[in-house]
């Protein structure tokens, strides 16, 4: 949607566990709420770019159009800026930082995948 310039962060696990232990035992926490995400914010193309970097390809773009999205079940938001969150509030109370990068997260993922072998009829999807 929105021709791929919407803007999402892609956040680790292991970033939103240690956001979750941060206010443990920390009174500057108490009655607080804390944002979760990353401060890297990336377009959907770049996302798609991103991919292709690491797997050796060149992706195929398909843009779905924003009132199709639902029926495609893409988990389009109306915002066309983007949905991530600010986490400054995280980092300047709990001095919580995410410490993954999505392009390192994204060659470990696609390693990983690369040893699950799978064959192009396991992979082809819908």
């Amino acid at each position: 949607p929105e021709g791929g310039e919407q803007g999402v962060c892609c956040t680790n696990a292991e970033d939103v566990a240690a956001l979750l232990a941060a206010p443990l035992g920390n009174p500057s926490a108490i009655g607080e709420v804390f944002n979760c995400g990353t401060d890297e914010i990336v377009t959907y193309n770049k996302l798609v770019e991103m991919v292709g970097d690491c797997t050796g390809t060149q992706p195929e773009i398909s843009y779905v159009d924003k009132d199709k999205a639902k029926e495609v079940k893409f988990p389009f938001r109306p915002n066309p800026e983007g949905f991530y969150v600010d986490v400054s509030k995280a980092k300047s109370t709990l001095g919580w930082s995410p410490s993954h990068s999505l392009e390192e997260d994204l060659k470990e993922y696609y390693e990983g995948f690369k040893k699950l072998k799978l064959g192009e009829a396991e992979f082809a999807g819908p």
